[in-house]
């Protein structure tokens, strides 16, 4: 009898415990609302609905002027007015700190939902709170929408929306292609991943020509390419952003650097090659350079281009790997100079060989006058300091003459030649 008596104890209290961790699992922690897990299986079952986010607006700052236990206050309070405010035929969510989900299945009545929601939105923001003394307002932004698939995902677009364009409240509409985004990023990783492990990352390359002697060899520098698995040619600007949400990058970078070692050694030509703040601050990437360096009979016609970018905030270490890099007889561009945010006391005192003008100033210095004078600044200071400039962009004859014109010394862009295989450009050399 004792041994049953403890065996039903034991149930009971497995059976308490279960359905405390099932409650916790499915409740928000500061308020008794269903949280996001109950939500997404609401979601799940039901299938098309209505679905409105409230979030509040400067939240962050409420709770640093009030501190943070006023803001649960805050938050507790907004529950319970949504709770009392909420239509029969919906569900309140508590989702995340400030926001705050309503759910509808009532898909035929989706306008009248729209203006239940801007009418409770519009009493929320007028609704005085009060603590103690204190009379405060809590204003929320709104995001609705009305969708099969991705329902909460299509939401959270119209409220950054609303709360992007200041507007209170904005309904999801295709036109702000977030389904759209969303596919064509997953396929766009699927690519990715593929072309990296069927080595279909390449260099592209683009010449580079003197302006000052039509003797010299040009040079070339080695440009990104993913090819599909249909032989597209995908230019980095549609893949390099995936990559780095992938943490990829550094692997796009590891297969365009030996690709352009070996066509050095090949061709015996001079080619540059891009590197991020991010691939210098990657310990693996730096000590994969370095030891190639090291034994490489070439150095001397590798160029690292620098993207100079707002990111470049250490210019110490910068100036470090540009130091290894030149000790081993390879050269250092600084890449798109004078794009809006060029730091010009460091970049024009760091030990480099080139300064690439940025595109905004190159494309219409034939044109514009503040232009014109930008690149011939930046020439002359580049001048004084031994640096050689180089003009990207150069895609009419008008743009070659003035840069010519100008006192740069190299020249880059469509104008001179579209990027490809070196041996497309050999052929078409020949």
């Amino acid at each position: 009898q004792r041994l049953q008596n403890y065996s039903q104890d034991l149930e009971h209290d497995v059976a308490k415990k279960t359905e405390e961790l099932e409650h916790r699992y499915y409740h928000h922690p500061l308020t008794p609302l269903p949280n996001r897990n109950r939500l997404m299986e609401d979601i799940k079952m039901v299938g098309t609905v209505n679905i409105a986010l409230f979030k509040l607006n400067k939240f962050k700052e409420f709770n640093d002027y009030f501190s943070e236990e006023l803001g649960n206050i805050a938050i507790k309070e907004m529950a319970v007015f949504l709770k009392e405010s909420t239509p029969e035929t919906c569900s309140l969510y508590h989702i995340n700190g400030d926001e705050f989900a309503l759910l509808s299945n009532k898909v035929h009545v989706k306008e009248e939902f729209v203006e239940g929601i801007r009418g409770l939105q519009q009493r929320l923001n007028a609704k005085q709170f009060v603590y103690g003394e204190d009379i405060y307002y809590l204003m929320a932004s709104v995001g609705v929408a009305y969708s099969s698939t991705n329902q909460l995902a299509c939401a959270d677009i119209a409220l950054k929306e609303a709360k992007k364009h200041h507007t209170g409240i904005s309904v999801y509409t295709p036109t702000m292609e977030m389904e759209k985004v969303y596919k064509s990023n997953l396929l766009c990783s699927k690519k990715l991943v593929h072309a990296i492990n069927t080595d279909n990352i390449v260099p592209y390359y683009q010449v580079i020509v003197s302006l000052k002697d039509s003797s010299v060899p040009v040079r070339h520098e080695g440009l990104a390419r993913m090819i599909e698995e249909d032989g597209t040619v995908t230019p980095p600007y549609q893949f390099l952003d995936i990559a780095k949400r992938l943490r990829l990058y550094p692997e796009v970078t590891r297969a365009m650097f030996y690709k352009v070692l070996e066509t050095i050694q090949n061709e015996n030509v001079a080619i540059s090659i891009n590197l991020s703040v991010d691939d210098m601050n990657n310990s693996e990437i730096v000590k994969m350079i370095i030891n190639a360096l090291s034994s490489y009979e070439y150095n001397h016609l590798i160029t690292f281009e620098i993207l100079e970018t707002e990111a470049m905030n250490n210019y110490e270490d910068v100036q470090l790997f540009i130091d290894s890099v030149r000790s081993h007889g390879a050269k250092v561009a600084i890449d798109d100079f004078g794009s809006g945010y060029s730091n010009f006391s460091h970049i024009l005192n760091m030990h480099v060989d080139y300064i690439k003008i940025d595109s905004s100033l190159i494309s219409n210095v034939d044109t514009d006058k503040n232009s014109r004078l930008m690149v011939e600044t930046i020439v002359k200071l580049a001048q004084q300091l031994g640096i050689e400039t180089v003009a990207e962009f150069v895609s009419t004859e008008e743009i070659y003459n003035t840069v010519k014109e100008l006192g740069v010394d190299w020249a880059e862009g469509y104008w001179l030649g579209i990027p490809g295989p070196f041996e497309k450009m050999l052929n078409n050399a020949a």
